[in-house]
Parts: C-alpha cells; sequence; structure tokens
C-alpha cells in the first residue's frame, strides 16, 4: 500500500535515473525518546500549523504514515505481540488492553484507563491510529501459550471448471462457523486459478478436530473430483506451529480495500457471497480472508470503540490489486479506482449494514 501515496517520490525498486525526491514523504521527523519529545513534536506542528504525522511500525490503509510537507513523529520499534490467531479464543487485541500511556493533541500527558480518563481509554482501544494522540506505551492481559494445531491445504482451478472451483469455495466458507466457535483462527487466500489455506490455527484444538472441521471440504474435492495437497500439524505452542507451517513471511506489495461479512450472510446467502467473490477475482483481483469469532461472548463484556461490525463478523475480507512498480502510475491509480468504484461496491450491497 506505501508506494501508491508515496506517490514514486522516491522509490527504491525503481532505476536510478528515475527522480528521487522528499514528495509526499515527511520533511523532517522527531526521534522521540520521551513523552516530552512528543509533546514538544506537538505543540510545534500546532503553533506553525503544520502537517503532523505520526510514525510508528505499523502500516496505515489510508497512508497516515506519511504526508507531504509533514513533521513525523517516530515512536521507534515496538515489541511483537501475537496478533489475531488467538482473536477467536480471546477477542482482538484492543478488547486485551488494560491501559494507555499517551501524549493528547494538546501536549498534556496522560495515563487513560476504566477508571482514569476512561472515555480516552475507551476511544483509544479500537478507535483508530494516530487519531486521539501519540501512544506512548500500552498495558495488556496476557494469555499463557497453549499446544496447537494447524493445517494448509491447496488446490487449484486448473483440473476443473471454474463452476466447481467455486463450488469448493463455497463449501469451505460454510465450514468457517464451526471452526471459529471452536477457538480456531483461519487465513486463506485465492484467485480464479488458485486456493491456499495458509494455515487454520487451532489453539486448544486437536489435529483430529481440525480434520473433522475441514472434512465437509475434503469430502467435496474428492466428489468434484479436484486434487489437493494439504498438511496438518500438532504443535507445542504458537511459535512451533508459526515456524513449521508458515516460517518467514515474503513482502508484498498491493493496493488493498476490504469488507467485514457478517456470519449470518455465509449461512443464509452463501451463494450470492460465493458470487461476488467470483466477480472480484475475474477482475483481476486477489482475495485475502481472516475467519474469526470474536463477538462479546469470546472477548467478554468489553466495552471500547471497536467498530461493531466485528462482533458479528465471520469473514475479515481484503480485496487486493499488484502494484507494478515499472508500469504507468495511471495503471495503478486505474486499479485504485477499479477497488473504490467496483470491487468494494459489490461487497458493500451483500452487506448495507
Amino acid at each position: 500500500m506505501a508506494p501508491f501515496f508515496a506517490n514514486r517520490s522516491c522509490d527504491p525498486f525503481l532505476p536510478k535515473a528515475y527522480q528521487c525526491v522528499i514528495g509526499t514523504y515527511v520533511q523532517y521527523a522527531v526521534n522521540v525518546s520521551s513523552a516530552e519529545d512528543v509533546a514538544a513534536g506537538i505543540k510545534f506542528a500546532t503553533k506553525r500549523n503544520i502537517r503532523l504525522v505520526i510514525r510508528n511500525t505499523g502500516h496505515d490503509y489510508n497512508g497516515k504514515s506519511t504526508g507531504s510537507g509533514a513533521l513525523g513523529i517516530y515512536t521507534g520499534s515496538a515489541i511483537k505481540l501475537g496478533a489475531g490467531v488467538m482473536a477467536s479464543k480471546h477477542g482482538l487485541a484492543a478488547d486485551q488492553v488494560l491501559e494507555w500511556e499517551v501524549v493528547t493533541g494538546t501536549g498534556e500527558y496522560l495515563v487513560a484507563n476504566h477508571e482514569t480518563n476512561s472515555d480516552l481509554y475507551w476511544a483509544l482501544s479500537g478507535g483508530g491510529g494516530g487519531t486521539y494522540g501519540v501512544t506512548l506505551s500500552m498495558t495488556s492481559k496476557a494469555h499463557p501459550d497453549t499446544p496447537t494445531s494447524a493445517m494448509n491445504l491447496t488446490f487449484l482451478s486448473t483440473n476443473t471448471t471454474q463452476d466447481k472451483y467455486y463450488e469448493a469455495i463455497s463449501t469451505f466458507h460454510a465450514s468457517l462457523p464451526a471452526m471459529v466457535d471452536a477457538g480456531a483462527m483461519s487465513v486463506w487466500y485465492f484467485t480464479n486459478v488458485s486456493f491456499a489455506i495458509s494455515p487454520i490455527t487451532g489453539p486448544n484444538v486437536t489435529e483430529a478436530q481440525l480434520r473433522k472441521f475441514l472434512q465437509p471440504l475434503t469430502s467435496k474435492l474428492n466428489e468434484l473430483d479436484i486434487a489437493y495437497t494439504s498438511y496438518y500439524g500438532q504443535f507445542s505452542g504458537y511459535l512451533e506451529e508459526y515456524n513449521a507451517m508458515q516460517g518467514p513471511i515474503d513482502v508484498g506489495i498491493a493496493q488493498y480495500g476490504g469488507r467485514l461479512i457478517p456470519r449470518d450472510l455465509v449461512e443464509n446467502n452463501n451463494t450470492a457471497l460465493t458470487e461476488a467473490y467470483r466477480f472480484i477475482n475475474n477482475q483481476g483481483a486477489q482475495f485475502i480472508g481472516v475467519g474469526v469469532n470474536v463477538s462479546f461472548a469470546v472477548a467478554g463484556n468489553v466495552s471500547n470503540a471497536v467498530n461493531p461490525g466485528w462482533r458479528t463478523a465471520l469473514i475479515d475480507t481484503v480485496i487486493t490489486t499488484p502494484w507494478n512498480f515499472t508500469a504507468p502510475l495511471s495503471d495503478m491509480v486505474a486499479n485504485q479506482d477499479l477497488m473504490t468504484d467496483v470491487l468494494i461496491p459489490k461487497l458493500a450491497a451483500l452487506t448495507p449494514n
């Protein structure tokens, strides 16, 4: 997503003959080592009416981590925490936060928790990065590691018809509710050529249980005579599973759009959903799915600013179109327009609320 917002100002993937200018990158940055540094940067930008960008170790789908003519506040590296794979067991990361240290937009240092500055605590817990202030630290719940099972599976459309291929994908989507209700979480990808689960992670779920959850899909693949490869494993904890099932992940560049898909759509109108995904694939886009259950029954009776759509969602849908570093920028802008004007509206029509 970064190249689009960087506007090819200084692209390290292009030949040296191309331009290398500041462009849409921040002009200067505050290298933060204390709350006072953050406050000074905010007050400086406010006094001089300078655009302010918060630059942390994450990425931003809306390009807020860079900006033309801006002063950046660089907060440095952060400790890595498990993200997503335990969501169906414990809820979202925002549901785990107990306390924040933050410098507000007025340059004031505050501690926010359930008892103190509770409105700010509520807003920071799911309300969007860079919206309410610069967070200095987060105190979070910690959960014990558990034995974990996992599974990868792939199949292609090249040895079958498109109708049968998408029938198999639809069967997989129909199996998701039982899977996530047991505490598992799944990531999968597909185009109109290939489908890959990579992986399903099941904390405190046995390999036998995982095989049972996938039985509808494997039975359907056998029925449709679609060849597939799969690998199951049982592990002592998540790190062992990650190293075995994924290992280092290649960095990719794409343009993104997304939509939360509610459980009731999958359960009651899966055919229409599959048709929408098929349409999107046929426009040259890739689908990335994350299957979770982060309902209040899982997360607990939390009160925070998380989008309520997460509580009834079954699939976090991410749609991508590839970024081509050497193609005309107008082609990439056209892909962005395709995402905004055609692909996402196709899903929005099925999920109006």
